[in-house]
Protein backbone atom coordinates (compact mmCIF):
# COMPACT_ATOMS: atom_id res chain seq x y z
CA UNK A 1 0.00 0.00 0.00
CA UNK A 2 1.43 3.51 -0.57
CA UNK A 3 2.36 5.43 2.48
CA UNK A 4 0.24 8.45 3.39
CA UNK A 5 1.45 11.28 3.75
CA UNK A 6 2.13 13.15 7.52
CA UNK A 7 1.45 16.74 7.66
CA UNK A 8 1.94 18.46 12.08
CA UNK A 9 0.31 21.51 12.66
CA UNK A 10 0.33 23.60 15.44
CA UNK A 11 -2.23 26.86 16.16
CA UNK A 12 -5.80 27.43 16.32
CA UNK A 13 -7.57 25.11 17.38
CA UNK A 14 -10.91 25.64 18.60
CA UNK A 15 -14.61 24.56 18.97
CA UNK A 16 -16.32 26.34 16.40
CA UNK A 17 -20.18 26.97 17.52
CA UNK A 18 -22.13 27.87 14.62
CA UNK A 19 -25.38 29.10 15.49
CA UNK A 20 -28.60 28.82 13.61
CA UNK A 21 -26.60 26.35 11.19
CA UNK A 22 -29.42 24.03 10.19
CA UNK A 23 -32.97 23.61 9.56
CA UNK A 24 -33.73 23.62 13.61
CA UNK A 25 -32.14 27.00 13.54
CA UNK A 26 -30.08 25.08 16.42
CA UNK A 27 -26.06 25.57 17.29
CA UNK A 28 -24.04 23.47 16.05
CA UNK A 29 -20.33 22.60 17.26
CA UNK A 30 -17.10 21.70 14.96
CA UNK A 31 -13.56 21.21 15.39
CA UNK A 32 -12.45 24.51 14.04
CA UNK A 33 -9.98 26.76 13.78
CA UNK A 34 -7.02 27.82 10.83
CA UNK A 35 -5.16 24.79 11.80
CA UNK A 36 -7.62 22.71 13.32
CA UNK A 37 -9.54 23.02 9.79
CA UNK A 38 -6.76 22.24 7.47
CA UNK A 39 -5.44 19.34 9.49
CA UNK A 40 -8.75 17.64 9.39
CA UNK A 41 -9.27 18.14 5.90
CA UNK A 42 -6.01 16.88 4.89
CA UNK A 43 -6.93 13.97 6.34
CA UNK A 44 -10.24 13.71 4.16
CA UNK A 45 -7.65 14.01 1.31
CA UNK A 46 -6.31 10.99 2.72
CA UNK A 47 -3.21 12.30 5.12
CA UNK A 48 -1.79 11.10 8.30
CA UNK A 49 -2.70 14.49 10.59
CA UNK A 50 -1.41 15.42 13.80
CA UNK A 51 -2.04 18.45 15.52
CA UNK A 52 -0.03 19.80 18.36
CA UNK A 53 -2.19 21.42 21.24
CA UNK A 54 -2.69 21.87 24.89
CA UNK A 55 -6.24 21.33 25.29
CA UNK A 56 -7.56 20.55 28.95
CA UNK A 57 -10.11 17.77 29.63
CA UNK A 58 -12.88 20.00 29.35
CA UNK A 59 -16.38 19.95 27.93
CA UNK A 60 -15.15 21.94 24.70
CA UNK A 61 -12.19 19.85 24.01
CA UNK A 62 -14.70 16.52 24.55
CA UNK A 63 -16.39 18.17 20.83
CA UNK A 64 -13.20 18.66 19.44
CA UNK A 65 -12.07 15.24 20.11
CA UNK A 66 -15.16 13.53 19.37
CA UNK A 67 -14.51 15.72 15.59
CA UNK A 68 -11.77 15.33 15.03
CA UNK A 69 -11.91 11.48 15.73
CA UNK A 70 -14.75 11.11 13.38
CA UNK A 71 -11.88 11.91 10.45
CA UNK A 72 -9.49 9.70 11.55
CA UNK A 73 -6.89 13.01 13.24
CA UNK A 74 -4.41 11.42 14.82
CA UNK A 75 -4.69 12.62 18.65
CA UNK A 76 -1.61 11.83 20.06
CA UNK A 77 -0.12 15.26 21.10
CA UNK A 78 -3.38 17.09 21.24
CA UNK A 79 -3.32 17.74 24.80
CA UNK A 80 -0.12 18.52 25.94
CA UNK A 81 1.26 19.99 29.16
CA UNK A 82 0.71 22.42 30.51
CA UNK A 83 -3.17 22.34 29.33
CA UNK A 84 -5.32 25.16 29.05
CA UNK A 85 -9.22 25.42 28.85
CA UNK A 86 -10.08 24.94 24.83
CA UNK A 87 -10.46 27.93 22.46
CA UNK A 88 -14.39 28.54 21.53
CA UNK A 89 -15.00 30.70 18.86
CA UNK A 90 -18.91 31.98 18.26
CA UNK A 91 -19.66 32.00 14.47
CA UNK A 92 -23.02 33.31 12.73
CA UNK A 93 -23.93 33.44 9.25
CA UNK A 94 -25.10 36.94 8.18
CA UNK A 95 -26.08 38.74 5.33
CA UNK A 96 -24.38 42.03 3.80
CA UNK A 97 -26.08 45.03 1.88
CA UNK A 98 -26.27 43.09 -1.20
CA UNK A 99 -27.86 39.89 0.59
CA UNK A 100 -24.44 37.85 0.33
CA UNK A 101 -24.00 35.95 3.06
CA UNK A 102 -20.60 36.41 5.26
CA UNK A 103 -19.24 34.71 8.59
CA UNK A 104 -19.33 36.51 11.77
CA UNK A 105 -17.14 35.72 14.67
CA UNK A 106 -17.32 36.40 18.35
CA UNK A 107 -14.83 35.85 21.64
CA UNK A 108 -17.85 36.35 23.43
CA UNK A 109 -20.95 34.17 25.20
CA UNK A 110 -24.03 35.32 23.56
CA UNK A 111 -25.69 35.57 26.91
CA UNK A 112 -23.65 37.00 29.28
CA UNK A 113 -20.88 38.75 27.61
CA UNK A 114 -17.75 37.32 28.97
CA UNK A 115 -14.40 36.25 27.24
CA UNK A 116 -14.31 32.89 26.19
CA UNK A 117 -11.16 31.02 26.42
CA UNK A 118 -8.30 31.95 23.42
CA UNK A 119 -5.42 30.41 22.12
CA UNK A 120 -2.16 29.37 24.15
CA UNK A 121 0.17 28.56 22.08
CA UNK A 122 2.68 24.78 22.93
CA UNK A 123 5.32 25.84 24.34
CA UNK A 124 8.98 25.86 23.90
CA UNK A 125 9.68 23.48 26.49
CA UNK A 126 7.31 21.10 25.62
CA UNK A 127 8.33 20.51 21.94
CA UNK A 128 11.79 19.73 23.41
CA UNK A 129 10.68 17.11 25.35
CA UNK A 130 8.36 15.45 22.42
CA UNK A 131 10.47 16.52 18.85
CA UNK A 132 11.68 12.73 18.90
CA UNK A 133 8.66 11.28 19.29
CA UNK A 134 7.11 13.30 16.71
CA UNK A 135 7.34 11.41 13.13
CA UNK A 136 8.92 13.75 10.17
CA UNK A 137 6.37 15.20 8.41
CA UNK A 138 6.39 15.63 4.91
CA UNK A 139 4.55 18.97 5.63
CA UNK A 140 4.53 21.38 9.10
CA UNK A 141 2.09 23.80 9.15
CA UNK A 142 1.28 26.41 11.03
CA UNK A 143 -0.59 29.94 11.65
CA UNK A 144 0.27 31.28 15.03
CA UNK A 145 3.27 32.78 16.16
CA UNK A 146 5.59 31.40 19.19
CA UNK A 147 8.66 30.52 20.03
CA UNK A 148 7.63 26.70 19.93
CA UNK A 149 6.42 26.56 16.53
CA UNK A 150 9.83 28.33 15.22
CA UNK A 151 11.40 26.19 16.79
CA UNK A 152 9.37 23.11 15.01
CA UNK A 153 9.59 24.75 11.88
CA UNK A 154 13.21 24.98 12.55
CA UNK A 155 13.79 21.30 13.31
CA UNK A 156 11.30 19.78 10.65
CA UNK A 157 12.98 22.20 7.82
CA UNK A 158 16.01 20.65 8.54
CA UNK A 159 14.80 17.05 7.91
CA UNK A 160 12.76 17.76 4.42
CA UNK A 161 10.15 19.14 5.34
CA UNK A 162 8.44 21.45 3.84
CA UNK A 163 7.31 24.69 5.98
CA UNK A 164 3.84 25.82 5.34
CA UNK A 165 2.70 29.72 7.20
CA UNK A 166 -0.50 31.30 7.51
CA UNK A 167 -0.24 34.55 9.84
CA UNK A 168 -2.82 36.36 11.26
CA UNK A 169 -1.22 38.95 12.10
CA UNK A 170 2.33 40.55 12.55
CA UNK A 171 3.08 40.10 16.09
CA UNK A 172 6.43 39.92 17.25
CA UNK A 173 8.50 41.70 14.67
CA UNK A 174 11.60 39.70 15.26
CA UNK A 175 9.46 36.69 15.66
CA UNK A 176 7.57 37.28 12.23
CA UNK A 177 10.45 37.54 10.15
CA UNK A 178 12.15 34.73 11.59
CA UNK A 179 8.90 32.61 10.56
CA UNK A 180 9.27 34.14 6.98
CA UNK A 181 13.03 33.49 6.33
CA UNK A 182 12.01 29.46 7.79
CA UNK A 183 8.95 29.31 5.55
CA UNK A 184 8.88 27.76 1.85
CA UNK A 185 5.10 28.86 1.37
CA UNK A 186 3.38 32.36 2.66
CA UNK A 187 -0.08 32.24 2.71
CA UNK A 188 -2.56 35.29 3.98
CA UNK A 189 -5.44 37.21 2.72
CA UNK A 190 -5.08 40.64 0.91
CA UNK A 191 -6.69 42.84 3.73
CA UNK A 192 -3.44 41.83 5.48
CA UNK A 193 -0.93 41.91 2.54
CA UNK A 194 0.15 45.38 3.35
CA UNK A 195 1.23 44.53 6.78
CA UNK A 196 3.40 41.99 5.26
CA UNK A 197 4.88 42.44 2.26
CA UNK A 198 7.24 44.58 4.10
CA UNK A 199 8.90 41.25 5.49
CA UNK A 200 8.17 39.40 2.47
CA UNK A 201 9.69 41.69 0.01
CA UNK A 202 13.47 41.25 1.82
CA UNK A 203 12.99 37.07 2.25
CA UNK A 204 11.72 36.15 -1.52
CA UNK A 205 9.41 32.61 -0.90
CA UNK A 206 9.76 29.71 -2.90
CA UNK A 207 5.85 30.18 -3.02
CA UNK A 208 3.71 33.67 -1.67
CA UNK A 209 0.36 33.67 -2.10
CA UNK A 210 -2.22 36.33 -1.42
CA UNK A 211 -5.85 35.45 -1.49
CA UNK A 212 -8.13 38.14 -2.78
CA UNK A 213 -11.64 36.68 -2.57
CA UNK A 214 -13.71 37.12 -5.54
CA UNK A 215 -11.35 38.53 -7.55
CA UNK A 216 -8.85 35.41 -7.12
CA UNK A 217 -5.49 35.29 -5.87
CA UNK A 218 -1.62 36.56 -6.69
CA UNK A 219 1.06 34.60 -6.08
CA UNK A 220 5.02 35.04 -6.34
CA UNK A 221 8.20 32.52 -6.49
CA UNK A 222 11.39 32.99 -5.56
CA UNK A 223 12.02 29.67 -7.24
CA UNK A 224 10.84 30.67 -10.90
CA UNK A 225 11.55 34.59 -11.01
CA UNK A 226 14.43 36.92 -9.01
CA UNK A 227 11.61 39.81 -9.34
CA UNK A 228 8.85 40.59 -7.17
CA UNK A 229 6.34 40.74 -10.09
CA UNK A 230 3.30 39.18 -8.78
CA UNK A 231 1.04 36.42 -11.27
CA UNK A 232 -2.72 36.30 -10.66
CA UNK A 233 -4.90 33.57 -11.05
CA UNK A 234 -8.89 33.75 -11.61
CA UNK A 235 -11.36 32.16 -8.98
CA UNK A 236 -14.37 30.23 -9.89
CA UNK A 237 -17.98 30.36 -9.61
CA UNK A 238 -19.26 29.86 -6.39
CA UNK A 239 -23.03 28.84 -4.86
CA UNK A 240 -22.71 30.56 -1.66
CA UNK A 241 -24.24 29.63 1.43
CA UNK A 242 -20.93 30.28 3.76
CA UNK A 243 -17.68 31.82 2.89
CA UNK A 244 -16.36 30.77 6.57
CA UNK A 245 -13.23 27.97 5.84
CA UNK A 246 -13.09 28.58 1.90
CA UNK A 247 -9.22 29.72 2.79
CA UNK A 248 -8.70 26.58 5.13
CA UNK A 249 -9.82 24.22 1.96
CA UNK A 250 -7.80 26.12 -0.31
CA UNK A 251 -4.27 25.77 2.33
CA UNK A 252 -5.22 21.96 2.52
CA UNK A 253 -5.40 21.56 -1.52
CA UNK A 254 -2.21 23.29 -1.96
CA UNK A 255 -0.30 21.74 0.68
CA UNK A 256 -2.08 17.85 -0.97
CA UNK A 257 -1.29 18.92 -4.30
CA UNK A 258 2.36 20.07 -3.55
CA UNK A 259 3.38 18.89 -0.34
CA UNK A 260 3.44 15.32 -0.40
CA UNK A 261 7.15 14.99 -1.09
CA UNK A 262 8.00 17.60 1.24
CA UNK A 263 10.20 20.32 0.55
CA UNK A 264 12.50 17.77 -2.77
CA UNK A 265 8.81 18.12 -4.36
CA UNK A 266 8.33 21.43 -4.12
CA UNK A 267 11.46 22.67 -5.45
CA UNK A 268 11.42 19.93 -8.21
CA UNK A 269 7.56 21.47 -9.58
CA UNK A 270 7.67 23.24 -13.07
CA UNK A 271 5.50 26.17 -12.74
CA UNK A 272 2.89 24.06 -14.74
CA UNK A 273 2.31 22.25 -11.96
CA UNK A 274 2.25 25.27 -9.52
CA UNK A 275 -0.41 27.16 -11.45
CA UNK A 276 -2.57 23.72 -11.60
CA UNK A 277 -2.32 23.34 -7.72
CA UNK A 278 -3.26 26.96 -7.31
CA UNK A 279 -5.65 26.29 -9.49
CA UNK A 280 -6.82 22.78 -8.15
CA UNK A 281 -6.85 24.79 -4.46
CA UNK A 282 -8.83 27.69 -5.70
CA UNK A 283 -11.89 25.02 -7.04
CA UNK A 284 -11.91 23.41 -3.84
CA UNK A 285 -12.64 26.71 -1.84
CA UNK A 286 -14.84 27.50 -4.58
CA UNK A 287 -16.32 24.21 -3.76
CA UNK A 288 -16.52 24.68 -0.02
CA UNK A 289 -18.69 27.71 -0.09
CA UNK A 290 -21.92 25.98 -0.77
CA UNK A 291 -21.93 24.64 2.11
CA UNK A 292 -22.39 26.01 6.13
CA UNK A 293 -19.91 26.14 7.84
CA UNK A 294 -16.52 25.95 7.66
CA UNK A 295 -16.06 22.61 6.96
CA UNK A 296 -19.69 21.73 5.92
CA UNK A 297 -19.31 20.01 2.75
CA UNK A 298 -17.25 17.04 4.48
CA UNK A 299 -20.37 15.85 6.06
CA UNK A 300 -22.51 15.63 2.77
CA UNK A 301 -20.02 14.48 0.53
CA UNK A 302 -18.01 11.30 0.00
CA UNK A 303 -14.14 12.32 -1.12
CA UNK A 304 -14.81 10.65 -4.37
CA UNK A 305 -17.67 13.13 -4.64
CA UNK A 306 -16.30 16.11 -4.01
CA UNK A 307 -13.05 15.57 -6.01
CA UNK A 308 -15.56 15.08 -9.19
CA UNK A 309 -17.36 17.99 -8.38
CA UNK A 310 -14.32 19.73 -8.37
CA UNK A 311 -12.70 18.65 -11.38
CA UNK A 312 -15.68 19.71 -13.11
CA UNK A 313 -15.45 22.95 -12.28
CA UNK A 314 -11.71 22.89 -12.89
CA UNK A 315 -12.90 22.05 -16.66
CA UNK A 316 -15.72 23.79 -17.30
CA UNK A 317 -16.29 25.85 -15.17
CA UNK A 318 -19.30 24.70 -13.51
CA UNK A 319 -19.83 23.51 -10.25
CA UNK A 320 -21.62 20.17 -9.58
CA UNK A 321 -22.95 19.90 -6.27
CA UNK A 322 -24.13 16.09 -5.28
CA UNK A 323 -24.75 15.43 -2.05
CA UNK A 324 -24.39 11.93 -0.20
CA UNK A 325 -24.26 12.20 3.60
CA UNK A 326 -21.96 10.41 4.74
CA UNK A 327 -21.00 11.06 8.18
CA UNK A 328 -24.35 11.31 10.94
CA UNK A 329 -24.93 15.30 12.41
CA UNK A 330 -26.38 14.46 15.22
CA UNK A 331 -23.47 14.59 17.44
CA UNK A 332 -22.61 18.17 15.99
CA UNK A 333 -25.68 19.51 17.27
CA UNK A 334 -24.54 18.57 20.98
CA UNK A 335 -24.98 22.04 23.28
CA UNK A 336 -22.03 23.66 24.84
CA UNK A 337 -22.57 25.96 28.32
CA UNK A 338 -20.87 28.75 28.45
CA UNK A 339 -17.63 28.25 31.26
CA UNK A 340 -18.43 31.72 33.14
CA UNK A 341 -22.60 31.26 33.15
CA UNK A 342 -22.83 27.71 32.04
CA UNK A 343 -25.95 28.86 29.67
CA UNK A 344 -25.74 26.70 26.64
CA UNK A 345 -25.29 28.54 24.08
Amino acid sequence: MKRMPIAIGTGLITLDVVLGSNKDNVAQTFAGGTCGNVLTILSYLKWNSYPLARLTNDSAATHVVRDLRTWNVKLDFISLEPSVDTPIIIQEVKKNLRGEPYPKYSLTCPSCGAWLPTYRAVLSNTVKEIFDDLPVPQVFFFDRLSRGALDLARRFSEQGSLIYFEPSGVGNEAHFQEAVRLSHIVKYADDRGRAFHSFTDKSPLLLEIETCGKEGLKYRSSKFSKSTQWKRVASFPSEISDTAGAGDWFSAGLISSLGSKGLNGLISSSSDEVLQALQFSQALASWSCGFRGARGGMYENTRSKMLTAVKKLLANGQLGMPKTSVRPTVQQSRRINCPSCFVSI
